[in-house]
């Protein structure tokens, strides 16, 4: 019985091991999507986990240029649903590192409520973490008196 146990457990993680691709991004749309080539297909990749600043937002630019100094070397992409928009939405890891973390660990993004959900609860605990101690040190777009999450910029820019 325990042997079946172990054995159900290998299989996970091994499905699991298969499911992360490598991907390689060729073009970054802003700090949390970008696109890579899958076989002959361009695919766009939206990071989960957290929400970068939109083009034309402050720290914007600085947030995509994180990214693409975190990812350019490559990245493992778990991808798991497409989105509304057609992108690919993915747990990306690079050096086996989770880039969501890094990325709001740098103050460069928020944690968007709807989509919580989809992470481990390690990832969603050091995510957490990560947003709560780049708020608390004023790092990235927590420097500004009054940041405003994509989300919000977004909301904000359709209600005009």
């Amino acid at each position: 019985m325990v042997l079946n146990g172990v054995l159900t457990v290998l299989m996970l993680f091994s499905c699991a091991a298969v499911a992360a691709e490598s991907c390689i991004p060729s073009k970054y749309v802003d700090g949390d999507t970008f696109h890579h080539k899958r076989g002959d297909e361009l695919t766009k990749v939206r990071i989960a986990g957290f929400d970068a600043p939109e083009r034309g937002q402050p720290y914007s630019r600085v947030a995509t240029a994180k990214l693409r100094e975190l990812t350019q070397a490559g990245a493992d992409c778990d991808c798991f649903k497409t989105d509304r928009y057609g992108r690919s939405v993915c747990r990306v890891r690079a050096d086996g590192v989770n880039v969501a973390t890094t990325m709001l660990q740098h103050g460069f993004g928020c944690i968007d409520p709807r989509f919580v959900g989809e992470d481990s609860e390690t990832d969603r605990r050091a995510n957490a973490a990560a947003l709560r101690d780049a708020q608390a040190a004023r790092r990235g777009m927590w420097t500004d008196d009054a940041p405003m999450c994509g989300k919000e910029y977004r909301d904000s820019k359709r209600a005009k």
